[in-house]
């Protein structure tokens, strides 16, 4: 049986402001494989990290204990061409709804964030 892979559009050129965050909508991934990747295209002149937070109830939405970022350090120049546009997979604790936090970590300067997020 072939795995089906769902791309979810979690973040559509969103500025954020110097030290601010950005929470996606929540995601449904209680019949996922708990296999992710994150795909990022950062502009601006701020400094992103990306992080998790998953919820079992729909309304709680916790960043798991002992949780590492998705992603640090990542800013307009960041990824293999240099030109803002990472991917990264990752899978999680077990968890019913999955939602994605932004935070601009540079404390100076705005991002705008496009995002995208692919479940099996």
């Amino acid at each position: 049986m072939q795995n089906q892979t769902t791309i979810i559009k979690v973040f559509d050129a969103v500025t954020i402001l110097a030290a601010g965050t950005a929470l996606s909508d929540f995601s449904d991934v209680g019949l996922s494989g708990g296999i992710f990747s994150l795909q990022l295209a950062v502009t601006g002149n701020g400094t992103l990290k990306a992080e998790i937070k998953l919820s079992n109830n729909g309304t709680d939405f916790l960043i798991p204990e002992g949780a590492l970022p998705i992603m640090t350090g990542l800013t307009k120049t960041s990824g293999p061409g240099a030109d803002g546009k990472v991917l990264k997979g990752f899978t999680t604790d077990l968890a019913s709804f999955l939602k994605i936090l932004l935070t601009e970590t540079g404390g100076a300067s705005t991002v705008t964030v496009s995002g995208w997020l692919a479940v099996q």
